[in-house]
């Protein structure tokens, strides 16, 4: 085996290049590490400058909503609130740490004015079974007596040690609308009821006075007719006829006022029944008019059918009386809509103006002479309160000359 000597100037000169050799690696070797640095000092720049934005932004939302947020830790202990939020609740930053999502602080009571437990509290429950709670309504009484009424929705955080964060929305106009509203729907209620017994009273109490005034009347005419003057003869014949027209009034009255006061239950009836009773009442007005009636198959309703058949019976009685030349021609159906049935009852008769359509559902609103068509105007206003009280509806389709087309809903309960 041949050995390579080699000389001392040989080695002196390899030892050389390797020298150079690792400076110029350390050199490329240090500019790396440099490189690396600038890097990692640009990133970690550009990222806490975008934590910065979206921390500003974050903030600045949180002030700035016009909703109280409040945030608690997973003790329930309130850590963080905002500006809205601390007027809702009525508490400053400084009296957050003594205030707890429990609410054992505050006065809280529930829409109805009861008080509510804490276990019903938006945010008690968000955080016992970790689930999002919304809309939850519930008023804060202030020590002097305000209520401030909030709808809360809460959620937890997924993070730890943390607990919920609750959303409060002011809703104390609405509920001040509402309370105004439903005390105005009370006085309403209050003020027909005390009407339809002033109309109950008057018309019933009328009645007697009134046939004795009749009674007198016609026995004056019986027995003095042609034994005065003629004008004499006349002003009792008006005087007749008038008390009469009263009385008619005076009993439309009371059937209008009777409509609400009836405590008939409402069951299950054939329709076709009511309408064929409404009928058999009608027969004189419908072989003296000649009319022809006809109707399709009727479902079953929910109603009241003394009510049903007066119904009937009041719309089939306009169209006989508003008739043209023609003799009337009237067909009753009926369609299923949602969850109601609608009745149409089609005429052939003069038909209304558009103009006059609300005006006929008006308790003694008359479109005509009493000389052309006799009536006292209260039939279609007992038929609207009659649908009002099935909780339905009542309108017309009709162009004068063309007919009328009548329509009534009875919601469906089956």
């Amino acid at each position: 085996m041949s050995t390579i000597q080699l000389s001392s100037e040989e080695l002196w000169q390899e030892n050389q290049n390797l020298r150079e050799r690792l400076a110029e690696v350390e050199s490329q070797l240090a500019a790396y590490q440099q490189a690396a640095s600038l890097i990692d000092s640009s990133s970690r720049t550009r990222v806490e400058a975008e934590l910065n934005v979206a921390l500003t932004k974050y903030r600045t939302l949180f002030e700035a909503l016009p909703l109280g947020i409040t945030v608690s830790d997973h003790t329930g202990q309130i850590v963080e609130s905002n500006a809205m939020a601390e007027r809702l609740l009525g508490i400053g930053k400084e009296e957050q740490q003594y205030r707890h999502i429990d609410g054992a602080e505050w006065h809280i009571v529930r829409p109805d004015g009861t008080p509510m437990p804490p276990e019903e509290f938006a945010s008690v429950r968000a955080l016992k079974e970790q689930r999002l709670i919304e809309n939850v309504e519930m008023g804060i009484m202030s020590p002097d007596g305000v209520t401030t009424w909030i709808n809360v929705t809460a959620a937890p955080v997924p993070l730890e040690n943390y607990g919920v964060v609750i959303a409060y929305n002011d809703i104390s106009s609405r509920m001040a609308a509402e309370h105004a509203l439903h005390q105005t729907m009370r006085e309403l209620t209050r003020s027909n009821a005390d009407l339809e017994q002033f109309a109950y009273v008057a018309s019933h109490d009328l009645q007697e006075p009134l046939r004795g005034a009749i009674g007198m009347l016609q026995l004056l005419q019986q027995r003095y007719h042609g034994r005065l003057d003629s004008r004499a003869d006349q002003y009792i014949s008006l005087a007749v006829d008038s008390a009469n027209r009263m009385q008619a009034l005076i009993n439309d009255l009371l059937l209008f006022s009777r409509v609400e006061r009836r405590n008939q239950i409402f069951t299950q009836i054939d329709a076709v029944d009511a309408l064929e009773h409404a009928i058999g009442n009608l027969q004189v007005a419908i072989q003296e008019s000649s009319a022809e009636i006809t109707y399709d198959p009727l479902p079953q309703v929910y109603a009241d059918s003394i009510q049903i058949t007066q119904l009937f019976q009041n719309l089939l009685s306009n169209a006989i009386k508003f008739c043209n030349e023609a003799p009337p021609r009237i067909h009753v159906s009926a369609q299923r809509r949602s969850n109601a049935w609608v009745f149409a009852v089609r005429d052939n008769g003069i038909g209304i103006a558009p103009d006059h359509v609300e005006r006929i559902f008006i308790i003694f609103q008359r479109l005509h002479p009493r000389q052309a068509y006799p009536g006292t105007g209260i039939g279609l206003a007992i038929c609207k309160k009659i649908i009002e009280r099935h909780g339905g509806q009542i309108w017309v389709d009709s162009h004068l000359g063309h007919g009328a087309t009548f329509f009534f809903s009875i919601p469906d309960q089956a």
